[in-house]
């Protein structure tokens, strides 16, 4: 038997039906998609993210990439991983 979360107690039975339904909850959200999308920038489009990324790139020296980011459907930029540098050719201002 499952434990169910009701007004900040746990029990062991489903919350009482009040004429036959279950009380509203809010929406589910993956605390882990706040995590991860936390103090990132939002491009509204891959154009603007990856013109960011290029201007990034050439700031740093090191690869960085723009994605879609699959919890908020918005593009960021990040830093290439291993795999992701090995089958880019690095560029005159980059660093391997």
């Amino acid at each position: 038997m499952g434990l169910w979360r009701t007004h900040r107690t746990l029990t062991h039975s489903p919350p009482k039906k009040e004429n036959n339904t279950l009380p509203i909850q809010p929406p589910w959200t993956n605390p882990a998609s706040q995590r991860r999308c936390h103090g990132k920038r939002r491009y509204p489009s891959i154009t603007l993210a990856e013109t960011a990324a290029e201007k990034a790139s050439y700031k740093t020296g090191e690869l960085i990439l723009a994605y879609q980011c699959y919890d908020c459907l918005r593009f960021h930029i990040g830093h290439a991983d291993a795999s992701q540098k090995i089958v880019r050719k690095p560029t005159s201002h980059m660093r391997v």
